[in-house]
């Protein structure tokens, strides 16, 4: 028999409902956050939806989330040249791998590790606050959807592209100066074997990638924080929630772009 007693029935059943419930919860929830993000995403287009005070808070948003932490972005992709780079470089001499081994490593400096980076650091220093920071705005404006989240959701989706953008130069800059010190390569040698293997097509892939990335990067925290506007809950908990589900988005994203390219 599958079960031995009447208990172990019950416990089957129990257990069978609560996977039911908990599948059901996240469907309407995921129907839920569809709707809501939909709608946010057709008022982006109007232009009854901007006013003075979504343009003024739109300009406080960039500069909280990207001309503040500049040299922040400028301290880690000098780190990252003056190392990745030095490593790229260093392998193709000693080692003699190929041109096409090299431009694959330039490729997923590019495509992989700036998107990634900036990504993250754009989560924990920036969006992971805005669903506390939207309790505390909502005591002052009704209109939340046209002056605070769509700024909010242009922003990230602006943005984190050319931070990323701005990083990633940063890290091909550093780099050459590092390998110039280093390895006495000149501007022609370092040319020919590492900024010839970037294509439009890379920058392309890292703007349209981190524009998606931005969206879930706001989105996520922008909706939870909508919802829980009166709820009680635990902070932590609620932080690791959100952190979750804009990481296995991301991944899920990155994933699908990897099977995609590679």
């Amino acid at each position: 028999m599958l079960f031995n007693s009447m208990k172990e029935l019950i416990l089957f059943k129990r257990f069978l409902e609560n996977i039911g419930e908990k599948v059901i919860i996240y469907l309407i929830e995921l129907y839920e956050f569809i709707v809501f993000f939909i709608g946010c995403s057709f008022r982006i287009f109007s232009f009854n939806s901007y006013s003075q005070t979504s343009i003024n808070f739109l300009f406080e948003q960039i500069y909280l989330s990207a001309i503040k932490k500049l040299f922040i972005y400028i301290f880690f992709a000098i780190l990252f040249g003056s190392t990745l780079i030095l490593a790229i470089i260093s392998m193709a001499i000693n080692l003699s791998f190929s041109q096409k081994f090299i431009d694959l490593l330039t490729s997923m400096i590019i495509n992989e590790l700036s998107p990634i980076f900036c990504t993250i650091f754009f989560i924990l220093t920036y969006s992971l606050s805005s669903h506390e920071k939207i309790k505390v705005l909502k005591k002052d404006n009704d209109n939340l959807i046209d002056d605070v989240y769509i700024p909010k959701i242009i922003n990230s989706c602006i943005t984190l592209p050319l931070i990323s953008l701005f990083f990633i130069s940063i890290v091909f800059i550093s780099g050459f100066i590092v390998s110039s010190f280093y390895f006495k390569i000149d501007f022609f040698t370092y040319k020919e074997m590492i900024l010839s293997s970037i294509g439009f097509k890379d920058i392309l892939l890292l703007l349209i990638k981190t524009s998606i990335f931005g969206f879930i990067a706001i989105s996520v925290p922008i909706y939870f924080g909508h919802k829980k506007q009166n709820e009680i809950y635990r902070y932590t908990e609620f932080i690791i929630k959100i952190l979750t589900i804009m990481l296995s988005l991301i991944i899920m994203i990155e994933l699908l772009f990897v099977v995609i390219l590679y």
